[in-house]
């Protein structure tokens, strides 16, 4: 997939990014157990369904997507016929027609497909991937946006050797893509992270610096 070395990701630090999701983001961990939540009690995908779930997957995620309804009406003309290839869910999803123009919303649609469709598939957004970039030294865009993306995911797993659930890696994808940025950031105000990510990321507790230390896999559990 690409000529230069994959830089791994260590077991260590998948392991990292749940303990600073459940130790030190309650917002965040609080966003995944309503997410949690919904997907186990509507299992349902009617429209009433699909219309509550995407509501949630926007207002928890701040997607701020702007044609939420015509969404909704491609969720649910998908899911009548849905695609066998998971991929290819997200993929049918994500454009909307805006004045007869395609719109690709891949971070909604993944998003929606990851919680109430298939677990497997990875979340995509900017941090994540910032953080596949980072491991691949870049990504190669040669089919659709979500599916070189995936395909990125889903070797590098491969390629490290970690057993872990797409959830964790997408923990691990997002906080250390978001984390490298802000380090790496001379304004770090341009970035537009949450004040809940501010605060973990400028906390100089020593338990908070090793575990952002784990994370980047520059220190081990001792």
């Amino acid at each position: 997939m690409n000529p230069r070395p994959i830089v791994g990701v260590e077991p260590d630090q998948i392991v990292a990014a749940t303990a600073i999701h459940d130790e030190h983001m309650p917002g965040w961990a609080a966003t995944d157990r309503a997410l949690t939540l919904l997907a186990e009690s509507v299992p349902s995908m009617s429209p009433d369904a699909i219309t509550l779930k995407a509501a949630v997957v926007d207002r928890l995620y701040y997607t701020r997507h702007y044609h939420l309804g015509e969404a909704i009406d491609r969720i649910v003309e998908v899911l009548a016929d849905p695609p066998e290839e998971p991929v290819a869910m997200v993929e049918a999803i994500a454009p909307i027609s805006v004045a007869g123009k395609d719109r690709w919303h891949w971070s909604f649609a993944s998003k929606f497909a990851h919680w109430f469709i298939d677990d497997s598939l990875p979340i995509y957004d900017q941090w994540a991937i910032r953080a596949a970039s980072f491991h691949f030294g870049r990504i190669r865009w040669a089919t659709t946006a979500y599916r070189d993306f995936a395909q990125h995911v889903h070797a590098l797993r491969e390629a490290s050797g970690v057993s872990c659930t797409t959830e964790q890696l997408d923990r691990y994808l997002w906080l250390s893509g978001m984390y490298r940025a802000w380090d790496a950031a001379d304004d770090k105000g341009k970035l537009g992270l949450s004040g809940e990510v501010l605060e973990l990321f400028s906390n100089n507790a020593p338990a908070v610096r090793h575990a952002l230390a784990r994370l980047l896999g520059e220190v081990g559990t001792s």
